[in-house]
């Protein structure tokens, strides 16, 4: 994997537990405030840090923070990222609607079997941070506050309920902002399930291909614009010079975040071509300029997207995803076979699609205590009173 470049200080001071210092050069084209000069600073182990020493913000140090700071001692994980913050056990228990395997915070996730899957997708989340140009480091400006953020740790599965990703997220705590001065409007349309199922019934009925794609950080290709709105770093960044991140895009868990995304969407699918279908406004219909032929249809929920289209238009339906791609990083995941929680099996030959929510069934079985319970084909004998 390419090494990250980070932004330099003028000095650091770490902790005496991190030994080692990863990081690169400056980033071109990238604006990173440069503070007073300061003289070089010492360490209570005596180590002195020189002017130019690589910004601890940098993705390869960020790994290697987390890999010194996190211990376990006695089956238990020791976090030292908040001097407040209490011990985790390795084993936790899963809250409502979580995978058994989702870390509650980042020591848990260090201290689990999975530490190194963690750290990887940690590298991928601050790496995306990086080169969107999410946030701009800076000093707090006086009479502002910033707000705290976390780590979020998510197992991505298939319909089989595999383990396929392990996925991390950076989120603000939203519920810190204020409307009014942090955010404005925060309602953003998703598309109905009543529409989603129309589009497959239809687009089944007439043979078309179905496939689907997920749009990487989508949230992250929504503009600031001038809005002010100043985040915490996470915990497991060292921050030793005080430092808060200016967002120049918006991140997961603002209020309004949905909402800039929806009108960042719908602004480039209406450049496009495309048109909101009259029934669902996250539906949109390409249509040929002269015959006005349905080409193309896309339903999009959030950053996952249903495409399909007529045999005899796969060419447009490749174009778009090209030049869709070049806009915003998607990945393609071919037919369609898993959606919001929903598996799906087609017979092209037979002109059947199944859908069904084994998965869920057994996530709820699984909640309850109840997944090694008996099968019954009723609710209650026949008879019963």
């Amino acid at each position: 994997m390419s090494e990250i470049p980070a932004p330099k200080f003028e000095s650091v001071y770490f902790d005496e537990e991190i030994e080692e210092q990863h990081g690169g050069s400056h980033e071109p084209g990238r604006s990173v405030p440069q503070p007073a000069q300061e003289s070089p600073g010492k360490t209570r182990s005596g180590r002195t840090y020189q002017p130019g020493d690589p910004s601890p913000f940098a993705a390869e140090g960020f790994s290697a923070v987390l890999t010194a700071t996190v211990k376990i001692r006695n089956g238990q994980a020791k976090s030292k990222f908040h001097k407040n913050q209490a011990r985790t056990k390795p084993k936790f228990k899963a809250k409502k609607g979580t995978h058994p395997l989702d870390p509650p915070n980042t020591a848990a996730a260090m201290a689990s079997p999975q530490a190194q899957e963690w750290l990887e997708g940690i590298r991928r989340e601050i790496e995306g941070l990086i080169a969107k140009g999410t946030y701009r480091e800076m000093k707090l400006p006086a009479g502002k506050k910033a707000i705290p953020t976390r780590l979020v740790f998510k197992v991505k599965t298939n319909k089989e309920g595999e383990v396929t990703r392990y996925k991390v997220r950076l989120v603000v705590k939203g519920f810190h902002q204020v409307k009014g001065l942090d955010f404005d409007e925060s309602f953003a349309p998703t598309a109905h399930a009543t529409g989603i199922r129309t589009v497959l019934a239809m687009a089944n009925a007439e043979d078309w291909d179905i496939t689907q794609i997920d749009v990487e950080q989508a949230f992250l290709n929504s503009e600031m614009g001038d809005k002010e709105v100043y985040v915490l770093p996470p915990e497991g960044v060292p921050n030793p010079r005080g430092f808060v991140w200016r967002l120049q895009k918006f991140l997961y868990g603002q209020k309004d975040a949905p909402r800039a995304w929806h009108q960042t969407f719908k602004t480039w699918m209406v450049k496009y071509g495309f048109e909101a279908a009259g029934f669902d406004e996250c539906t949109y219909i390409l249509r040929d300029p002269t015959s006005s032929e349905v080409q193309l249809i896309v339903v999009s929920y959030v950053d996952d997207c249903i495409v399909t289209c007529p045999k005899e238009h796969r060419e447009v339906r490749d174009k778009f995803l090209r030049e869709f791609n070049e806009a915003y990083k998607i990945t393609d995941d071919g037919d369609l076979t898993w959606h919001l929680g929903v598996s799906y099996e087609r017979d092209r030959e037979k002109g059947l699609l199944h859908c069904n929510q084994e998965k869920y069934c057994q996530d709820l079985l699984r909640r309850f205590g109840m997944e090694n319970c008996n099968p019954a084909k009723t609710p209650l004998p026949p008879g019963t009173k």
